[in-house]
C-alpha cells in the first residue's frame, strides 16, 4: 500500500522548483498521491485566490519532470474532478480517482503480457504449417517490434493464500470408468476411463466442446454420465471451482458470503482473510452482483481455501484473474498436499501446475504421465508414427495398380483442386475478418484509454461490452480460421 504523503506539505509552503522536481522523482510511480496532495492543499487553501494558481504551477512542474502517461492521466483526471468535495473526504476521492501510476502500470504490463503470450501461441502452432506459415511470420514480426514494457518495480499488491486439506484421503482418489459424457442421450466423448491417485494433479485438455466441464460436473453427479461410472476414495473431500460462479448469492455482500457460511468466525478474521484475497475496507461491503469477474473469482477461491477439502476439482481456474492472481493461485496449487483434477486452456498454468494430462476426444480418453510440453511432445510422436503407416500404406497400394491408380488420381486431383480453391476462399475471406476484429478491438482499446472515457462509469462499461463482444468475436474468428487453414492444410 502507498504510503500516505503527508511529508509533501513541507513543499507547499516555500513552493521551491526544486523540491517538488525532488517529489516527483521520487514518486513518479504513484501519480495519483501527487494529485491526492495537490487536493489537499486546495482544500486547505479553499477561500484564497491562490490556490487554483499554486496547483496549477504544481502541476506545471510536474509536467516538466514527469509527462508519462499515466502522469498525464492522473492530472488531467484531477481537473476533470476539481469540485470534489476533498475537505470531506479527500482520502476517498483519491481512490474513486482510480489512476494510481503504479496501478496503471500494472494494468498496462499485464496487458501487453496476455497479448505476448496470445501471439507466442499463434506463432508457435502455426509457423511450421504450410497454409498458415505467411500469418504466422506476421506475427512474429509484430513480436520482434513491439515495444516492450518492464515489469513495475515497488510495493506490488497482490492476494496472499493457500489451500489446506484437513485430513488424508485414501491412495486412490478417484476412479472413472467407462464414461460416456454428452446431453439429451447425445455422447460426446466415449469411452472415459481414468484413474488419479493421491497427492498427483492432472488436468484435463481438449477442443473446444468436447465436453472437458461436463465431465468434471458428471463426476460430481450435476450432469448424469450417459453411462459409465465414477467413484471417488476413502476420506475423500472435495472442493469444487466453477467457473460460473453459481455458488456464489447475488443479492448478499462480499462479508456474508463468507460469514454466512462460517458463522463462528469472528468479524476480524473474516475481514483478515478477506484482505487476503484483496478485500480491504469497505469492498467487503460490495454486492456479489456488483462484483467484477476478478472479485468473484477471487471470492470463490476464498470459500474453496475455508473448506479445507483434500480434493479440489476446478473448472477454469485462472479466468478473469490477472498475471499476479494467477502466479499467486500456481503457488499455492503447488504447495497444496492434496489432490487436484483441473480444466484450464492456459497452456502456462497447466505446465506448472499438473503432472499428468488427461486428453478427452471423441472417441474418449488419452491420459499422458507429465505436463503440458510432454503431452504436446508425444502427441506428436504418435502422429509421426501413424503418419508414417499411412505413407507406407499409400505406398504399398501404389505399387498394387498404377495404371488404375493414375485414372483415379486424375479424378480426385481435379476435385481435389476444386475443393482447395474453395477452401482458400472461405480461409482469405475468415483472415480478412480477423484483421477487421483487431483493428475494432485495438480502437476500443484506444478509446478507454481517453480521459474523457475512462473518468465516465456509464461510457467505461460500454467499452467494456464492447471490448468483450470483440475480444469474443475475435477469439472465433480466429478458431474458424485455425480449423478452416487445417483443413486446407490437409488438402495440400
Amino acid at each position: 500500500q502507498a504510503k500516505r504523503p503527508q511529508d509533501y506539505h513541507q513543499f507547499f509552503d516555500e513552493w521551491s522548483e526544486h523540491d517538488i522536481a525532488t517529489m516527483v522523482r521520487r514518486d513518479r510511480n504513484h501519480p495519483s498521491i501527487i494529485m491526492w496532495s495537490i487536493g489537499n492543499e486546495i482544500a486547505e487553501r479553499a477561500d484564497e485566490p491562490t490556490g487554483e494558481i499554486i496547483a496549477r504551477k504544481l502541476i506545471a512542474t510536474i509536467h516538466k519532470y514527469d509527462t508519462s502517461r499515466a502522469t498525464t492521466a492522473a492530472v488531467n483526471s484531477f481537473w476533470d474532478r476539481r469540485d470534489f468535495s476533498w475537505e470531506k473526504d479527500s482520502e476517498r476521492a483519491f481512490r474513486n480517482l482510480d489512476v494510481s501510476g503504479y496501478n496503471y502500470q500494472w494494468k498496462e504490463y499485464e496487458k501487453q503480457q496476455v497479448k505476448i503470450q496470445k501471439l507466442e501461441d499463434f506463432v508457435n502452432k502455426n509457423l511450421v504449417r504450410a497454409s498458415t506459415t505467411k500469418r504466422a511470420q506476421s506475427k512474429r514480426k509484430q513480436l520482434e517490434k513491439m515495444d516492450r514494457l518492464e515489469r513495475p518495480e515497488g510495493e506490488e499488491k497482490g492476494p496472499h493464500f493457500k489451500f489446506h486439506a484437513n485430513k488424508e484421503s485414501g491412495n486412490v482418489v478417484l476412479k472413472v470408468t467407462d464414461a460416456a459424457i454428452g446431453y439429451d442421450s447425445k455422447v460426446i466423448s466415449n469411452p472415459i476411463t481414468f484413474e488419479l491417485r493421491k497427492h498427483h494433479a492432472m488436468a484435463i485438455v481438449g477442443p473446444n466442446g468436447i465436453g472437458k466441464s461436463t465431465l468434471l460436473k458428471s463426476i460430481l453427479g450435476n450432469i448424469p454420465f450417459i453411462h459409465g461410472s465414477a467413484t471417488f476414495g476413502t476420506n475423500v473431500q472435495t472442493g469444487y471451482y466453477d467457473q460460473e460462479q453459481q455458488n456464489l448469492h447475488d443479492k448478499k455482500t462480499v462479508l456474508n458470503e463468507i460469514w454466512d457460511d462460517h458463522p463462528n468466525m469472528l468479524e476480524k478474521d473474516v475481514r483478515s482473510l478477506l484482505g487476503s484475497f484483496l478485500f480491504v475496507g469497505d469492498d467487503v461491503k460490495k454486492v456479489v452482483h456488483n462484483l467484477s469477474g476478478g472479485e468473484k473469482a477471487r471470492l470463490t477461491l476464498t470459500k474453496l481455501a475455508l473448506q479445507e477439502d483434500n480434493f479440489l476439482m476446478l473448472d477454469e481456474p485462472t479466468n478473469h484473474l490477472d498475471i499476479d492472481s494467477k502466479e499467486v493461485l500456481e503457488s499455492a496449487l503447488i504447495d497444496f498436499e492434496g489432490t487436484i483434477l483441473f480444466v484450464s486452456h492456459d497452456r502456462y498454468f497447466i505446465n506448472q501446475v499438473a503432472d499428468t494430462v488427461l486428453e478427452i476426444t471423441p472417441e474418449g480418453s488419452n491420459l499422458y504421465l507429465g505436463n503440458y510440453d510432454y503431452y504436446l511432445e508425444k502427441k506428436a510422436e504418435l502422429e509421426a508414427i501413424e503418419a508414417a503407416k499411412e505413407a507406407e500404406q499409400s505406398q504399398d497400394d501404389q505399387q498394387v495398380s498404377k495404371t488404375s491408380q493414375k485414372q483415379l488420381n486424375y479424378k480426385k486431383s481435379k476435385e481435389l483442386q476444386k475443393q482447395q480453391r474453395k477452401l482458400q476462399r472461405l480461409v482469405d475471406d475468415a483472415e480478412s475478418e480477423m484483421e477487421r476484429l483487431e483493428e475494432l478491438k485495438a480502437n476500443i482499446e484506444q478509446e478507454m484509454t481517453l480521459p474523457d472515457n475512462f473518468n465516465d462509469p456509464q461510457k467505461m462499461d460500454t467499452l467494456h461490452t464492447k471490448l468483450s463482444k470483440a475480444t469474443n468475436d475475435l477469439n472465433e474468428a480466429e478458431s474458424k480460421w485455425t480449423e478452416l487453414s487445417l483443413e486446407l492444410e490437409e488438402l495440400q
